[in-house]
């Protein structure tokens, strides 16, 4: 069941998305960047769990589209920051407005009550299945 909510939930993303000329994972990573500031690819493939040579074409896809820049990070001249551009922060304001709206749109048929208690189930099963610290 969870696999086909999810499989909802991931085409109304998408449909929700497709104007803006993004998808699901390029907007994680201007989430990603939204929220914590700028990081290298590395800690933004890791942040992701996604493979370094997947976050590379991310960035370039983002990078083309001028939502994103690479800058030389001041901390290790070797390494480059993922940093959003303006365009890339106007865009990333408004796809979290737009899937707020989805996401309002797709939980319509519970209650206040029970889209309460779904997150909190939710949260609580994100919580166990977040990675453990060795």
């Amino acid at each position: 069941m969870l696999l086909r909510a999810n499989a909802g939930a991931s085409r109304l993303a998408a449909e929700t998305l497709r104007p803006l000329g993004i998808d699901a994972r390029q907007y994680g990573v201007l989430a990603l960047i939204a929220e914590l500031g700028p990081r290298s690819q590395q800690a933004l493939a890791e942040l992701l769990a996604v493979d370094r040579s997947t976050m590379v074409s991310l960035v370039d896809e983002l990078e083309q589209a001028r939502l994103v820049r690479r800058r030389r990070n001041p901390t290790d001249r070797r390494a480059y920051a993922i940093e959003t551009t303006s365009l890339g922060r106007k865009t990333h304001r408004r796809a979290a407005e737009l899937l707020d709206e989805c996401e309002r749109h797709f939980l319509r048929p519970l209650t206040k009550s029970e889209q309460a208690q779904l997150y909190e189930l939710l949260e609580r099963l994100v919580a166990q299945a977040a990675p453990r610290s060795p």
